[in-house]
């Protein structure tokens, strides 16, 4: 049950559609469940952060707990949730485990990258302290 628009609101709306364009927006149950699995996923800056370091290279295990000053435990926990979700790889190459972005997980770096940029570019400049 939908209620009653004020005239003024639905003017404004008008314009992208109203309710109807608008509800046509939203994305499929499927897809919003995927979108927040994501969301979930990157809710952990190290997540963020292991994303952020295998941009540069594929690396091992012992460069990223230097890197990111993560305990053994902790970074196979959060590497382990990464690949599952397809964002990161392993391979062994000799007695060394090495990690890598995805194709996925090179695009979702990309978007999530553009994005920020592009939120900060529209950002009004914060005026000087006073």
């Amino acid at each position: 049950m939908s209620k009653k628009i004020p005239n003024e609101i639905e003017c404004e709306i008008t314009p992208i559609g109203g309710l109807k364009g608008l509800s046509t927006r939203i994305p499929s149950r499927k897809v919003l469940n995927d979108i927040a699995k994501y969301f979930e996923i990157l809710s952990e800056p190290i997540r963020i952060q292991i994303i952020l370091v295998l941009k540069e290279d594929r690396l091992c295990v012992c460069v990223l707990k230097n890197i990111l000053s993560c305990d053994g435990t902790k970074l196979s926990y959060h590497l382990a949730v990464l690949r599952h979700a397809g964002i990161v790889t392993c391979r062994r190459e000799k007695s060394f485990l090495r990690y890598s972005l995805t194709p996925r997980g090179t695009a979702i770096l990309s978007q999530l990258l553009e994005r920020i940029n592009s939120d900060l570019k529209s950002r009004p400049k914060a005026s000087a302290l006073q």
